[in-house]
């Protein structure tokens, strides 16, 4: 007598008002919906009652009767800020009870709710380098390394997606210093399965690559490309700073934000500088400190300037300053054979240009002067002295000398 169903409702669900009925089946075994108005209901606590007396005004149930029933009611899950990430358990248990002392629990009934992830992408940078003209190291990948001028560097940027969705069509950019320049065609993306490596259009230092970056650590993506720093760069150590980026990009969904990381390579630049000055009696024939002539002949000077250092040498001047006695033949000078329309060689004001000197390279300067303006009887030695300067180097200087005797006076 007096049947009523009694359902616990669990954590994370709120009853939803208007949605209450029970479904019996008639007298052909047809079903019948039977609306239960809220105000029938009563709630205590999580209890929520239902008395079986709207269908039939006693609530009764005789033995063998056909009112066997369901009842059926609505309810709402809460929002996802109630569950955690992953599946979540709403179990919700009932019982039939009635005046008479039947108290008959129902089995219970379990909903899996499934909590996704909120899509993230987070990206990781790590950015290394390697002195690819070097070499050596069974893992050359270094945050910091030395180089000389000329030197090939190896450039090697990791991109981690660490957050739960793949990144498509991501940016990427790398930022070179001054005096390392991109070499075309070298930029290469790595990634698991494919350790060869697939060739990336050029413009990670300009515009930049565009790659695909799947989600977790073990779909990281590599690109490699490499460089070469001038051997113009200034001399003295020089840190050279080198930026990976990911830049961020607010209007894709996920969004993402910008990471990058950097590379650091210390250059020495050596601006060696060496100059030599010989003199002969011949333009082929021997060059030596000192040459021994007589009044009136023509000597032969030939000054050897030569870059010994790591580096180019920019802007490289010569000079010669004649001692007495000996006059400049005009025209007379030649660089590695070449004439030279102007007489420069002798001018301290406006000295020989020569052109860049790259390391290991040198210039042969020839040109000539005659023995006059009437020098002294006896035995007499003078001293020719060579200049070179180049830009940030200091000027250094080299020495012949010429050795001829005057035995009878010479008219001025």
């Amino acid at each position: 007598t007096d049947v009523k169903v009694v359902d616990t409702l669990p954590a994370f669900v709120t009853y939803v008002p208007g949605k209450t009925y029970f479904r019996t089946k008639n007298a052909q075994d047809q079903d019948v919906n039977t609306s239960v108005p809220d105000t029938s209901i009563t709630f205590n606590g999580s209890d929520m009652t239902v008395p079986f007396s709207v269908v039939n005004d006693t609530g009764d149930v005789a033995p063998g009767d056909r009112n066997s029933f369901f009842l059926v009611f609505e309810v709402k899950l809460d929002g996802p800020g109630s569950f955690q990430v992953g599946e979540n358990l709403v179990i919700n248990s009932a019982k039939i009870t009635s005046a008479n002392g039947v108290n008959a629990p129902t089995n219970d009934v379990i909903a899996r709710v499934i909590k996704s992830p909120t899509p993230t992408i987070d990206f990781l940078v790590d950015k290394r380098v390697d002195n690819a003209s070097v070499g050596g190291a069974s893992d050359p990948w270094l945050d910091q390394t030395t180089a000389a001028p000329g030197d090939t560097l190896s450039y090697k940027i990791d991109v981690i997606n660490q957050g739960n969705t793949d990144a498509t069509n991501v940016l990427i950019t790398d930022v070179l210093p001054n005096y390392v320049t991109y070499v075309p065609g070298s930029t290469k993306l790595y990634y698991t399965g494919n350790t060869s490596g697939t060739a990336l259009p050029d413009g990670i230092t300009v515009a930049g690559v565009n790659i695909d970056v799947p989600a977790a650590s073990q779909n990281m993506r590599v690109i490699v490309f490499r460089a070469v720093i001038s051997t113009t760069i200034p001399a003295g150590t020089n840190t050279l700073v080198n930026t990976g980026i990911v830049p961020a990009n607010a209007t894709n969904t996920p969004a993402w934000t910008m990471a990058q990381d950097t590379a650091t390579v210390d250059v020495f630049a050596n601006r060696g500088l060496t100059i030599t000055k010989e003199a002969g009696t011949s333009q082929s024939g021997t060059f030596a400190e000192t040459v021994v002539v007589e009044e009136g002949d023509t000597v032969y000077f030939k000054i050897n300037v030569y870059n010994n250092g790591n580096s180019t040498l920019d802007n490289v001047m010569v000079y010669d300053v004649l001692p007495n006695y000996l006059t400049y033949v005009s025209g007379s000078t030649t660089v590695d054979d070449i004439a030279q329309a102007n007489n420069h060689i002798v001018n301290q004001a406006s000295p020989l240009i020569l052109t860049d000197l790259a390391p290991g390279q040198g210039k042969i300067i020839k040109f000539r002067a005659t023995v006059a303006a009437c020098p002294p009887l006896g035995t007499n030695t003078v001293v020719n002295t060579a200049y070179t300067y180049a830009t940030g180097v200091t000027k250094i200087s080299d020495t012949a000398s010429v050795e001829f005797t005057v035995t009878r006076p010479v008219t001025p």
